[in-house]
């Protein structure tokens, strides 16, 4: 079986098995063994250096070694990413892009969870110009932030309005990083869980949080089962949006 293919087959395993995990916390040791396996050198993957380059025009193909399947998009198809499309004020007007539908927001709750200097929430936009030439934010009256930040989450894509909404940069569904925080939760989370496991789930956490730029957990961040919990609910709320504040907005 080809190794991309088999790493996507163990990814969409992970997924089932965390699922599982609300039910029955044996899946944790399934998820131990298949995120070991994903990160065992004849996969090849690794951690790419600049998390926000990632998701701009250029950022994925097979130079990316984070990527574990991302769907193909292009401006004429047959995959198409309208996410800008989504997001973007119908006002909006900068980065060579113009306004959107608007459809998609974010939350000043979620933008104000991430600590300051987090890299991720780069692309998380908290002020544009609109088309009249006026700095809009989340203070200018009507305003269309006023729920929220523009989840963005992607590079600008000038030949999105051109293209009748479509962009050229792919989906990315799943990155090596989801391995790490995976594996660093089953760890944590598993029935009989030890220190040696804790402190490695720790180290797991801490390389996503440094390419990030941000400091170090220490051990005491995660030393019991009810701290890892906390720890990881944080990052699967994430998830659901900027992608574990690495696996914000998953259209990592």
């Amino acid at each position: 079986m080809d190794v991309s293919v088999a790493a996507f087959a163990k990814m969409l395993l992970i997924r089932l098995y965390l699922h599982e995990t609300a039910v029955n916390k044996d899946y944790y040791n399934k998820v131990e063994t298949v995120a070991n396996e994903l990160m065992s050198p004849q996969y090849g993957y690794q951690l790419q250096r600049d998390y926000v380059k990632m998701f701009e025009l250029g950022g994925q193909g097979s130079a990316n070694k984070e990527i574990i399947y991302a769907l193909p998009c292009s401006y004429d198809g047959p995959g198409v990413n309208q996410w800008h499309m989504m997001v973007l004020p119908t006002d909006f007007a900068q980065g060579g892009m113009s306004g959107g539908w608007a459809t998609v927001t974010s939350t000043w709750a979620f933008y104000d969870s991430f600590e300051a200097k987090d890299v991720r929430r780069t692309k998380l936009l908290t002020s544009y110009m609109s088309s009249t030439g006026e700095q809009i934010d989340r203070n200018t009256p009507q305003s269309k932030l006023a729920m929220g930040p523009i989840a963005l989450k992607m590079g600008y894509d000038p030949r999105v309005s051109a293209s009748g909404g479509h962009s050229d940069i792919d989906l990315i569904l799943y990155r090596y990083a989801d391995v790490y925080l995976s594996l660093a939760e089953a760890l944590s989370q598993k029935t009989g869980a030890t220190g040696a496991d804790l402190a490695k789930a720790v180290s797991l956490i801490n390389v996503i949080r440094q390419r990030a730029g941000l400091d170090k957990l220490s051990a005491s961040n995660l030393n019991t089962p009810e701290k890892g919990a906390r720890c990881i609910v944080n990052r699967t709320l994430a998830r659901v949006l900027v992608r574990e504040w690495t696996v914000p907005f998953r259209p990592h």
